[in-house]
């Protein structure tokens, strides 16, 4: 697991709501100089936090108004030839490989009830024994994605703040300053030798 630090979320958060950002835009949000949040930005990338930026696009605004999901059950020697069917099929938003009674679960996006009917029956000829619902309404959606509690980066903020307790009480005993050392020996009587 990647290490996030509380800076990392705050840019990972607004990239999330707005992947349009200028840099320089991101950084005067986030509190840092443009090139220190491109670099931040790049290092994010490079550990695989940041895997792309796109655009979404409304499916019901390009003619593709109802939203399904179809449970899909088949026998293991199903699996390339269903995979293929749906690669091809424009429909299909994501398909994930799930626990539990089914094998996959699929989203996609038609213009009908008809054309889901024809999808899923082409499904049934790769295989598969569909189970479908459709969406009635989405409550939520891209919400943005951050670190669980009691995470690294929850970690860290604790330990920052630790550290800073720790550097702010070690403020409070500052150090004499040699010239006050200098006038101090000067003041002392010196001690008689002994003879």
């Amino acid at each position: 697991m990647s290490t996030i630090d509380t800076l990392d979320e705050r840019i990972l958060s607004e990239l999330q709501h707005n992947g349009r950002l200028t840099m320089k835009s991101l950084a005067e949000r986030v509190g840092l100089s443009s090139p220190a949040m491109i670099e931040r930005v790049r290092r994010l990338e490079e550990r695989g936090v940041l895997v792309g930026y796109r655009a979404v696009v409304d499916p019901a605004a390009i003619g593709r108004p109802m939203t399904a999901l179809i449970a899909v059950d088949l026998e293991r020697r199903h699996h390339d030839i269903f995979l293929n069917r749906l690669r091809a099929e424009p429909a299909v938003e994501a398909c994930y490989r799930v626990t539990g009674e089914y094998s996959y679960l699929v989203k996609v996006h038609v213009t009908s009830t008809e054309e889901l009917e024809v999808l899923v029956d082409e499904l049934g000829d790769a295989g598969a024994k569909c189970s479908t619902s459709i969406v009635l309404s989405t409550p939520i959606d891209g919400a943005p994605v951050v670190p669980p509690e009691g995470s690294v980066s929850q970690r860290t903020r604790l330990t920052r703040r630790r550290r800073r307790s720790a550097t702010m009480r070690a403020d409070d005993i500052k150090p004499e300053p040699a010239s006050r050392k200098r006038m101090r020996r000067q003041s002392q009587p010196e001690e008689p030798l002994e003879a």
